[in-house]
């Protein structure tokens, strides 16, 4: 008799349990999507990490691109990191990477070791010349020239914003808590702007001609402000925000944005350290 009920609740716990399994598959979508490493049928199609170096202006700029597996052409992503750029989004590329897209990663002039002199303009410039050689290598790097994305955080939404009006030929840009700098330094007042230029030439990583030429730059010049970028093809652009006081600062300074054009996450933080994975789906969502 005890045999029997033991079988019987075995049994009952072995079914259960194959149910959960089964519920998993099919309603997590990280189980499926997210921790599955890729199958490919030989050495050739096996994903990559390639160091790149590539040129901007008279500097040399490094990064790296992670390439999906298969041998036919993919779409590419281009992750641009905020300033100095310590959240760089990388686990977020390794995602998307098993999803089948390449993922680009790189630094800025004057930042990360990187040769040159950090600022706005420099910036915009290194990513042209980034999409410049990541053309001139395509086939190497089994890039889909027809489909290649921006995803900026902070203030790399920014630059791909910017870039985008000269860059038609970008598919999408996914813009993650943009800075907005044009905006957010014009609203500081005289002694805000100094503790921000103080704080910024206290940051490790940058190399600045000076934090006063930096935020100069920006506030002293209408190209850095990038609505014309932003109404030229709303379609194009979709933002991400962690949490609902940065929507509504972004949303003040540019009213003619559609809700459709901007996604709310309620993260604990600006990095979205407890939306690491939502933040990953939503993105893979706007790439579709």
């Amino acid at each position: 008799m005890k045999i029997a009920i033991v079988f019987i609740l075995t049994l009952t716990l072995f079914v259960s349990c194959g149910q959960d399994i089964k519920e998993t598959e099919i309603t997590n979508y990280e189980t499926i999507s997210l921790n599955q490493d890729p199958v490919y049928k030989g050495i050739k199609d096996s994903p990559k990490s390639i160091p790149i170096v590539f040129p901007s202006g008279e500097n040399k700029l490094v990064g790296r691109i992670l390439m999906a597996h298969g041998s036919n052409e993919k779409p590419t992503v281009v992750f641009l990191h905020g300033n100095p750029g310590f959240e760089k989004n990388e686990e977020t590329g390794q995602i998307l990477r098993r999803q089948g897209f390449n993922a680009v990663f790189f630094s800025y002039s004057g930042t990360w070791g990187n040769e040159g002199i950090f600022s706005y303009k420099n910036s915009i410039q290194d990513l042209k010349g980034l999409l410049k050689y990541l053309k001139q290598n395509a086939k190497q790097f089994r890039i889909d020239e027809a489909n290649i994305y921006f995803c900026g955080h902070s203030m790399g939404a920014d630059i791909a914003i910017l870039c985008s009006k000269d860059m038609p030929e970008i598919k999408k840009i996914i813009s993650i808590d943009p800075w907005d700098g044009y905006n957010a330094l014009h609203t500081k007042t005289e002694k805000e702007l100094n503790a921000y230029i103080s704080n910024l030439e206290q940051r490790p990583c940058i190399e600045l001609s000076s934090g006063k030429d930096f935020v100069n730059e920006i506030i002293s010049s209408n190209e850095m402000d990038f609505e014309a970028s932003l109404n030229s093809d709303a379609s194009v652009i979709t933002h991400i925000f962690s949490q609902e006081q940065e929507k509504s600062i972004f949303q003040k300074n540019h009213n003619q944005i559609s809700e459709n054009n901007m996604i709310l996450l309620n993260a604990c933080d600006h990095s979205f350290s407890d939306k690491r994975i939502e933040l990953a789906k939503t993105i893979i969502e706007c790439l579709k």
